[in-house]
């Protein structure tokens, strides 16, 4: 998928408020599940509910990112860096992390899912955009396609 069409998605992916609604609709599910196994005494029921947990405690954790990399599209502060793409194989769907430079000195150590493209190891240019308030990038724009947080990012010693 072309950059400017994973930018787009980014974009309605925060305006739709979709990890919000991704959240609630899973704690409502899980409530139901778990209702549903104490009332018919079923083991299942409280599997699916465990899963519908986990994946709303995700939703939440990564909401708060999608929505900062949104607004940093259109923000004015920005900065070149050099990234470094790992990628781990360790079940059937791969992790992603970069390694940023930042202008600051400090680089940020951040799990990123691609949307739209697949990232190859190693560096990376990329842009950095930066939101108020919040110390690593929102969003990377590389050439190659879009990076945001996935969870927040962790300062890595130089």
């Amino acid at each position: 998928m072309p950059r400017d069409a994973q930018i787009e998605q980014l974009r309605r992916m925060a305006s739709r408020g979709m990890a919000g609604g991704v959240f609630w609709g899973c704690v409502v599910g899980a409530l139901v599940c778990l209702m549903a196994g104490v009332w018919f005494g079923k083991p299942p029921y409280f599997m699916v509910a465990i899963f519908l947990g986990v994946v709303a405690l995700a939703a939440r954790q990564t909401g708060p990112h999608v929505l900062r990399a949104a607004q940093a599209i259109d923000s004015t502060v920005r900065s070149p860096v050099n990234v470094t793409v790992e990628v781990t194989q360790w079940t059937d769907s791969p992790t992603y992390h970069a390694i940023v430079s930042s202008p600051q000195g400090h680089p940020w150590r951040m799990e990123f899912v691609p949307q739209g493209w697949t990232p190859e190891p190693g560096p990376l240019q990329a842009t950095a955009h930066f939101v108020s308030g919040v110390p690593w990038p929102a969003l990377l724009v590389a050439d190659q396609g879009i990076l945001f947080p996935r969870y927040t990012p962790k300062e890595v010693a130089p």
